[in-house]
């Protein structure tokens, strides 16, 4: 680059007239592994030759990979629109008996860019002996299907298509003791 060139390229950057033209993607939700190049490009009038034809400039190319951002929520689902109204109404059963089987829905979220496996397990302190809790993945109806589950493979959401891979349903079996005694 001719040293006039230089000059009048940092003229131009000091002066604000240049115009930069990145090209990286969003990192929101974008897959660990993920690839992004970006080269930027600054056009601007040469001051010595001010009606002769815009100089262009570009960066080296700037490669980046997307580094692993694991995470993941599990969310009460009621079919209400948010699905998630837990935190404000909890999941109360009244007038159970011996040996009831109680279900709750929940959805199990990837909120990262990798795939997880989540173990399953409730916190069973204090409860009565005899009483059981099971997790089965969900139907499309929202019941139980299949054998009990104790972890669940949790894939990534895939931005660049309509469906959201990231979201697991599942069902949790709460068995009441038959004997209430105990």
């Amino acid at each position: 680059m001719k040293k006039s060139h230089l000059i009048a390229l940092m003229t131009a950057l000091a002066a604000g007239t240049a115009a930069a033209a990145p090209t990286l993607a969003s990192a929101t939700n974008t897959p660990a592994g993920t690839t992004i190049e970006n080269i930027a490009s600054a056009t601007f009038q040469d001051p010595g030759n001010p009606t002769g034809t815009p100089l262009t400039s570009t960066s080296n190319k700037v490669t980046t990979t997307v580094l692993p951002k694991p995470g993941f929520d599990v969310v009460y689902t009621d079919g209400t629109a948010d699905g998630n109204t837990i935190a404000t109404t909890p999941v109360l059963t009244t007038g159970a008996v011996p040996g009831q089987k109680i279900t709750t829905a929940y959805s199990v979220v990837n909120n990262g860019n990798v795939t997880l496996t989540v173990a399953l397990a409730a916190d069973t302190t204090g409860a009565a002996a005899g009483q059981t809790v099971q997790y089965f993945l969900a139907d499309a109806s929202g019941n139980p299907t299949g054998a009990a589950i104790t972890s669940l493979t949790l894939p990534v959401n895939d931005p660049t298509t309509a469906t959201d891979e990231g979201i697991v349903k599942i069902v949790q079996v709460v068995t009441l003791p038959t004997d209430p005694a105990q």
